[in-house]
């Protein structure tokens, strides 16, 4: 797995799934990053899940276009059809104002 960083906007209003016996809730929401430079033409959109009590705190809050910084565990997966996706289990979150110079900074991967 790589840890990786990635700004974009929410596709899709968060579903959320209260916790059950053994399992935590989480909040299942796609991220789509647009490429800038070289990349500009490119969109990539990656599968996030965040876990636990921040699923339940966060899950007002992340709307479908809301703008957002991810962190966490980044892998690739494939489903059954043979189509690859990106996959994130997040573990740092951050709500960016679309206005804010904060919003304005280049992805990093670590």
């Amino acid at each position: 797995m790589i840890y990786a960083q990635a700004h974009g906007t929410l596709e899709y209003d968060a579903q959320f799934q209260p916790p059950k016996l053994d399992f935590s809730a989480r909040l299942s929401f796609i991220v789509c990053v647009r490429g800038r430079g070289q990349d500009s033409g490119m969109t990539t959109y990656v599968r996030c899940k965040l876990m636990g009590r921040h699923a339940e705190v966060m899950q007002p809050h992340l709307r479908r276009g809301k703008h957002v910084l991810i962190g966490g565990a980044l892998q690739l997966k494939q489903r059954a059809d043979g189509q690859s996706f990106l996959s994130m289990r997040v573990q740092t979150l951050e709500l960016l104002d679309p206005r804010s110079p904060k919003a304005d900074f280049d992805d990093e991967e670590a």
